[in-house]
Parts: C-alpha cells; sequence; structure tokens
C-alpha cells in the first residue's frame, strides 16, 4: 500500500508533511524567479519635461491667482505634478451667429483661457507621459490644484524641450 494506515507515504513520510515541503518549494522557487525578473529588466527613469495645460472659459479674477512658481498638484492624488514656469492669457472666444447669417468668433466679456507651461519630471512611453502613478495624454483633461486654486485643466503639449507660448 502505498499510504498506511498512520497516514505515511510508503511508510516512512507523513503526507502532510510531505504538501507543507512542496507549498514551502512553490513559494520560495516563484519568489525566487520574481526578484531575477526585476533585477533584469531596465528600470526606466525620469526626465525632465514641459507639459502646456489650458484653463478655460474661466473669469478675469482668476488670472491675478495663475503665477509663475505655483506648484501645482493633481488634485485627486495629490501629488506634485510640476511648477509653472510661463503664464500667458487670451480672451476667451466664442463662435455666434450675426445678424447676417456669417459665424464669427467673439470675445466673451470678462472671460479668459490661461495657458500655463509646467517644468514636469516624467517617463515617457510613447503615448503621453507618467508622472507619479498617474498617465498625462495631449488632449486630456485634468483637475489641479494649488495653495490659491483648484480647476480643470486641458493637457495642449508635452514636450522634452521647453517650449514658447503661441508659437
Amino acid at each position: 500500500m502505498i499510504i498506511d494506515k498512520k497516514g505515511k507515504l510508503f511508510g516512512k513520510i507523513n503526507i502532510i508533511d510531505l504538501v507543507v515541503v512542496v507549498v514551502i518549494l512553490f513559494f520560495a522557487y516563484n519568489a525566487f524567479s520574481t526578484t531575477n525578473e526585476i533585477e533584469s529588466e531596465e528600470v526606466m527613469q525620469s526626465e525632465e519635461a514641459y507639459m502646456t495645460l489650458e484653463f478655460r472659459e474661466v473669469h478675469s479674477n482668476f488670472l491675478n491667482v495663475v503665477e509663475v512658481g505655483d506648484v501645482v498638484k493633481d488634485s485627486v492624488r495629490g501629488f506634485v505634478l510640476g511648477e509653472i514656469i510661463e503664464v500667458e492669457s487670451e480672451s476667451y472666444k466664442e463662435m455666434v451667429t450675426t445678424t447676417d447669417g456669417k459665424v464669427e468668433y467673439k470675445s466673451i466679456p470678462g472671460l479668459y483661457n490661461i495657458q500655463v507651461v509646467l517644468d514636469i519630471q516624467g517617463i515617457f512611453d510613447g503615448n503621453g507621459v507618467l508622472v507619479q502613478s498617474k498617465r498625462y495624454y495631449i488632449g486630456s483633461e485634468t483637475r489641479i490644484k494649488t495653495e490659491d486654486y483648484v480647476t480643470d485643466a486641458f493637457v495642449l503639449d508635452i514636450s522634452k524641450n521647453e517650449g514658447e507660448l503661441n508659437d
């Protein structure tokens, strides 16, 4: 008989002890092989990058609080996204139809679009940039905050080179 009355395999090895040893060996092998895989993979380093954000259709008093040097954080996750290095604004324009049927863009008094350039640290992955635990893509929307304000922003550009606004 393979297992005797005492629960020993071939009369020598306790079946429960055998199962415990096999489980320990299994976990030890997986831990070792996972450690080796992590060590052999290429570690991607953060690079300095520049992200242009736009705050759309904001009131004129908002212009006074957005400043170069503001530290911008991701409002949802709370990590530092970057620092504002450039700020520009323009009148918010809306498409309107005139009385003679023409479509024109007209400035709306008291409303503005603000573009800011952030100096960030991130990992480029070909489609966007990974900053901390969040990926940012051109055209995506994100909620940001500083000490003075919280607002929604649209990502207009992400680059490794510092760009000038309104080129």
